[in-house]
């Protein structure tokens, strides 16, 4: 039988990756209907993603927790340094003059450079989640870098491309304490001495 009388609630690197999909969500389809014309910059935000993404589904952004490390451990909390992976994917037809693969690649630039502006909005800098007595506690947020892998496409006749966003977020992981034992009744005896070098406590035994 477990030991741990309390339920272990969700880790704050879970809650964490599913409130940048949402925000990135929110925002992209925003930004499209800001733009003129109106641009659709992901027809879907996915989370955890990880059946391969048909073209049709293009421009798609999918949010991948990748690790946490661990420092400033002590009984009651630890603070967990998060990474998540914002990785987008895009595809464009030629047209006129203007070839389809660098098309899809300014999409691309595009759409990771938005996900970027969004996540280090300081509207987000607590990520949707109140502070104070926030449900998770923050210390900070920040972009590491954007990457666009280069390949060999000579094959790609879809001109679809892909890259990602580095994104890093540290926050506090709190643990669940100990239950309280009350100690057994315990007595102890002593006596207060007076003598010419001052006042000492002297154990009297039972």
């Amino acid at each position: 039988m477990g030991l741990i009388s309390g339920l272990i609630p969700q880790q704050n690197f879970e809650v964490i990756g599913q409130s940048i999909a949402t925000i990135l969500s929110a925002e992209l389809a925003n930004q499209g209907l800001l733009s003129s014309p109106q641009t659709v910059y992901a027809q879907s935000v996915g989370y955890e993603r990880f059946i391969p993404i048909d073209q049709t589904e293009y421009p798609f952004v999918n949010v991948v927790y990748s690790r946490s490390d661990y420092d400033n451990k002590d009984q009651t909390h630890v603070d967990g340094y998060n990474k998540y992976w914002i990785v987008a994917y895009a595809w464009a037809k030629t047209d006129g003059t203007e070839m389809g693969d660098k098309r899809a690649t300014l999409k691309l630039k595009r759409i990771l450079g938005l996900c970027r502006a969004i996540l280090e909005n300081p509207i987000y800098k607590t990520l949707g989640f109140t502070v104070p007595n926030a449900a998770v506690s923050f210390v900070n947020t920040k972009v590491g870098s954007i990457i666009v892998p280069k390949i060999d496409d000579s094959g790609n006749l879809l001109n679809s491309t892909m890259g990602y966003l580095e994104y890093f977020v540290k926050a506090t992981e709190t643990n669940i304490l100990l239950d309280t034992v009350l100690a057994g009744q315990s007595d102890t005896t002593v006596k207060l001495y007076d003598t010419d070098e001052g006042f000492y406590y002297k154990y009297i035994a039972p």
